[in-house]
């Protein structure tokens, strides 16, 4: 059931292109974490590169991380995502 449901909710996202610009917010969401004293990892990692993504379009994440996409950008958790 989980798998029909996140396949049906991917026809209604968008997939972005990875550019510069994501990858730079990437490396300052990254850089800010750890300086806070909440690293999301010893290296620049996919969570900083979806907030950042997201925040290039004003948009949010879904995913199934949402505590720690959360600190970043407005996250969702997949399952919850009611489908049209």
């Amino acid at each position: 059931m989980s798998l029909r449901r996140l396949d049906r909710l991917g026809h209604f996202l968008a997939y972005l292109p990875l550019t510069t610009s994501v990858m730079r917010r990437a490396a300052l969401l990254w850089a800010e974490a750890r300086f806070s004293g909440l690293p999301t990892g010893p290296s620049l990692d996919v969570d900083t590169i979806l907030a950042a993504h997201a925040l290039e379009i004003s948009g949010a994440v879904v995913t199934d991380n949402v505590r720690h996409l959360g600190r970043f950008v407005t996250s969702y958790r997949w399952q919850e995502v009611l489908l049209p």
